[in-house]
């Protein structure tokens, strides 16, 4: 392990401490008590200055976040909307939001839809799924 939760806790509070000195001669008397190479400590602010963060997990935690707030269907329940709709496509379209459409579509297939598709052609996928699902339990009687 290399530098631990209390060590990064000092470096912190003798940086605060450094950064309230209002002078340069206070700035050095303060180092001079608290750290034993002031030489090595001032090269390693400077470097650290230079840092820039990578930023690797806070866009899938947006993403994350963001799809969490969508509704989330069942295949029963989008079934039982286009069953109320009597498969009418136009109400179904004239009812929900592109985003709902685009979490029914998630239910049905487990991926979403193409950007590009508007909400009718999301209705007509799914209309077209829960048409040929039917036709098979038929077929299978």
């Amino acid at each position: 392990m290399g530098i631990t939760k209390q060590e990064i806790i000092k470096w912190n509070a003798i940086i605060k401490n450094f950064n309230a000195c209002n002078s340069e001669a206070e700035k050095e008397d303060y180092l001079q008590t608290e750290v034993e190479d002031v030489n090595l400590f001032k090269e390693t602010l400077q470097e650290a200055k230079n840092y820039k963060p990578v930023k690797t997990k806070e866009k899938t935690r947006a993403k994350t976040a963001c799809t969490e707030r969508h509704n989330i269907y069942t295949q029963e329940e989008v079934m039982d909307i286009f069953r109320k709709n009597k498969n009418n496509i136009d109400v179904i379209v004239n009812e929900y939001s592109k985003r709902e459409l685009t979490d029914m579509y998630l239910a049905i297939y487990s991926s979403r839809p193409l950007t590009a598709s508007g909400k009718k052609r999301i209705a007509q996928n799914i209309h077209q799924y829960i048409y040929t699902l039917h036709r098979t339990e038929a077929l299978l009687g």
